[in-house]
């Protein structure tokens, strides 16, 4: 499974495996930047100077080639060409009206 950058308009650009948002997400949790543990955690944030010093500071502290500073890296280049937002997303499109709409174990358990 991968996940995707979107903004606003879509999508921007690839962003991880799930190997590498871990490896991301203990990352940032090790630094604990504010800023980048609530993008993190809620997979969204304003595109804001915190959030963009945050990650250069935390690319920095990671080695050329390695998982964490190539996605922070792309981050970076996503966060450019993003408008207002950034979002780290699974690709999977999920509303409100999914919740009401039955799935497969749920047909299995009335039987």
């Amino acid at each position: 499974m991968a996940y995707y950058l979107y903004d606003v308009n879509g999508y921007v650009a690839d962003c991880a495996s799930i190997t590498g948002l871990y490896q991301l997400r203990v990352a940032i949790e090790e630094d604990g930047n504010p800023h980048l543990v609530d993008f993190i955690n809620a997979g969204t944030s304003l595109i804001t100077h915190e959030l963009i010093s945050g990650l250069v500071k935390l690319a920095k502290k990671h080695k050329e080639g390695t998982d964490v500073r190539d996605i922070v890296d792309n981050m970076l280049e996503a966060i450019e060409k993003s408008e207002l937002v950034i979002i780290i997303s699974d690709g999977v499109h999920y509303t409100a009206e999914d919740e009401e709409e039955p799935g497969l174990m749920d047909h299995m358990e009335e039987e």
